[in-house]
């Protein structure tokens, strides 16, 4: 009776542990899964932001080069000798 006992016993816990362990294993998956998703959003952000910069350095090094037009000579303004 006690050898039932005793295998009915290491049945339930065995039972216990091992879904507790694929749910473990199940929620170990998913994250793992919502870290590549994560990283890939990441790495999808950073192109883009690096694009927008490389956009914005080379508008400030367009307006920072100054355009060789030849200003017109103007008449001076004022009084003639």
């Amino acid at each position: 009776m006690r050898a039932f006992v005793a295998m009915r016993n290491y049945i339930t816990t065995t039972t216990t542990i091992t879904a507790e362990l694929s749910e473990i294993r199940a929620k170990l998956a998913l994250l793992e899964r919502s870290d590549e998703d994560n990283a890939e959003a990441i790495n999808d952000l950073s192109e883009d932001m690096r694009h927008e910069l490389d956009n914005i350095y080379e508008a400030i090094a367009a307006l920072s080069v100054k355009s060789s037009k030849a200003t017109p000579l103007r008449r001076p303004i004022g009084f003639k000798k």
